[in-house]
């Protein structure tokens, strides 16, 4: 049951995205009533209503003085920060596809030139948005509620994020001053996966519908500007709506701004170069502003008709012997426009057709439907060409319409904190388990074998006397699998001491990569030290006498690991009697995850 301070509670929702970020929020005690904060000031028309603001940050000559999302001048876009999000984490654990793209190579740079650290960045633009976002926060509840009202924050973050870039954005957060001391009591900050926020959204919606079926599978696909996310779940109850995740998620680099880059260079190649570069910047800003972002690109679905583009008279030149001057217009048909559509949708049907085979490999049933979220989520092209290729699989593709599909993902957060509060159970979403996207274990040796080991990793030990094989993993959850917050992961310990230790420390490692490597290499990276201090009675325990004649107690353990889909749990037991909280601490891996 919810406690009084529940109550008293409001949900925020941030959806930091690559290339656009949003905000939600609830009142704990209207739980039915999610806001999407909007009125961003701009420097454009047809922006200050939107669901999202571009995730863009320009420094002045002071910190104070920075400009961001909508409120950069078209002049000064290509010196503004974009697509930092993504250097949060290290380099190395980029897909390779985004390890090597030019997005990735022009935010390093503009970092590099700016002198600043990642984590300065992302925080100087989430106090800009979470202070915007208060400010509309205020005006719609009143000064008054909002000084009694706790803070419940929710960030999503991707799901393929090693666990160090939690602990990087938990930094930036208490720097950006979201979790800054307020009289009604502690900010609390979680965090939830893109995917599955934009999933909660979707099922939050889908639970009201009579046609769905336990046992039904859907297909989530969150085409957003930047990457392209996917969850497939299957319904196990829908009273209460209860699912599991069915298959492992995929992502792929094909969003939106890959389209738009697509038609900028679509209309250098129709205008030619020099007129083009005729335009100022604010003019050809406005030009895929007003023409492209709130024209073509949501309305051509590959219709055959003439799409009309007003230049600015610039771009005019002399016609005929008279010298008439033509009109500042270009026409673009559907030999123009399709291509460049095709292209990125393709893509993303790609991606879809293999995640619903997936699917119909493991379950032998096809996705009943595919929902479209996301502000690329919108487009009308990729509707249609999904659900030309999914009809013949009795699969439906379904895309809601206004601001639902750009702003499911911040939703979808503000929907998990509500959870987390058990606020409007009658709408809750419960996930009975996920697909663990990474591999966690603990280096380890033992006894070793010529036939089964490397020669590299054979050491003596001193306390049994006996070869070991070092530098062995063994994966207590591996990649795949299937991992519920219900039914910890537990694995089982032992050390042996010749005096008791003041505090006992075991570090944890991770892996993305498939096959799962079976000893420690350049992929096996640290995750984390578990230390626990409880005062053990060594007297107790049992003893080992090695070869030599020197004895040593014994110790025995279990560590259980619970997850939630992005945040990790541990608890430590020993002789059946679990640790208090007091005497055990996490202490997640910042840096480059080396051991």
């Amino acid at each position: 049951m919810p406690t009084p301070a529940d109550r008293k509670t409001i949900v925020i929702g941030i959806d930091f995205g690559t290339t656009f970020s949003g905000v939600s929020w609830a009142f704990s005690g209207q739980p039915n009533n999610i806001e999407v904060i909007t009125q961003w000031c701009s420097e454009l028309n047809l922006n200050s209503d939107t669901e999202k603001t571009p995730t863009t940050l320009l420094y002045g000559n002071l910190q104070e003085k920075a400009c961001w999302g909508y409120g950069i001048p078209a002049s000064s876009a290509d010196k503004c920060l974009k697509w930092f999000k993504l250097l949060l984490i290290d380099e190395e654990d980029l897909p390779t596809e985004l390890r090597k793209s030019s997005q990735i190579a022009t935010a390093r740079r503009l970092l590099r030139q700016c002198n600043r650290d990642v984590v300065e960045v992302i925080s100087s633009y989430l106090r800009h948005l979470w202070n915007h976002s208060i400010d509309c926060i205020t005006r719609s509840t009143g000064k008054g509620l909002l000084r009694l009202c706790r803070f419940h924050v929710v960030v999503t973050i991707p799901a393929i994020w090693p666990e160090y870039s939690k602990a990087r954005m938990r930094r930036a957060a208490e720097d950006a001053g979201i979790l800054k001391s307020r009289p009604a009591g502690e900010t609390v900050l979680s965090f939830v996966s893109e995917p599955e926020a934009a999933a909660l959204a979707t099922m939050y919606d889908l639970q009201c519908r009579p046609d769905i079926e336990n046992g039904d599978h859907f297909v989530v696909c969150d085409a957003g500007g930047g990457t392209v996310d996917l969850i497939s779940y299957e319904i196990v109850s829908t009273d209460p709506m209860v699912v599991r995740e069915a298959v492992k998620g995929d992502g792929r680099l094909c969003g939106g701004v890959f389209l738009d880059e697509a038609f900028a260079q679509l209309l250098r190649e129709k205008l030619g170069h020099n007129a083009w570069d005729a335009m100022t910047k604010d003019e050809a800003q406005r030009v895929l502003h007003n023409d492209w972002e709130h024209g073509i690109k949501r309305q051509f679905y590959g219709q055959d008709k003439d799409w009309i583009v007003v230049l600015p008279y610039n771009c005019s030149s002399v016609s005929g012997s008279k010298g008439l001057w033509r009109k500042p217009i270009l026409t673009l048909d559907f030999s123009d426009l399709d291509p460049l559509f095709y292209e990125i949708a393709k893509q993303i049907e790609d991606l879809v057709h293999e995640q619903v085979q997936q699917v119909q490999q493991k379950y032998s049933q096809t996705p009943r439907y595919i929902f479209l979220v996301g502000g690329f989520g919108r487009c009308a092209y990729l509707h249609n060409l999904l659900d030309q290729c999914a009809s013949t699989d009795f699969t439906e593709v379904l895309q809601s319409h206004g601001s639902k599909p750009w702003s499911a993902v911040c939703r979808g957060a503000v929907i998990r904190g509500l959870a987390q509060l058990n606020q409007c159970p009658e709408f809750a979403v419960k996930i009975e388990s996920r697909i663990a996207r990474v591999s966690y274990g603990t280096v380890f040796r033992q006894p070793y074998d010529p036939g089964i080991h490397k020669s590299v990793d054979k050491v003596w030990d001193e306390n049994e006397m006996k070869w070991k094989a070092d530098n062995q993993v063994k994966w207590y959850l591996k990649q795949g699998a299937n991992v519920s917050e219900t039914t910890p992961v537990s694995h089982s310990y032992y050390r042996l001491y010749a005096k008791p230790p003041k505090e006992i420390v075991v570090a944890l490692c991770y892996s993305t990569t498939f096959p799962i490597p079976l000893r420690k290499d350049k992929s096996v990276k640290q995750l984390c030290t578990v230390t626990w201090t409880r005062r053990i009675d060594f007297e107790t325990l049992p003893k080992y006498t090695n070869p030599a004649g020197k004895i040593f107690y014994h110790l025995q353990w279990e560590m259980a690991m619970v997850c939630d889909g992005v945040s990790l749990d541990f608890t430590i037991t020993h002789n059946k009697m679990r640790m208090a909280a007091k005497n055990v601490s996490v202490e997640f891996n910042t840096h480059d995850g080396r051991f």
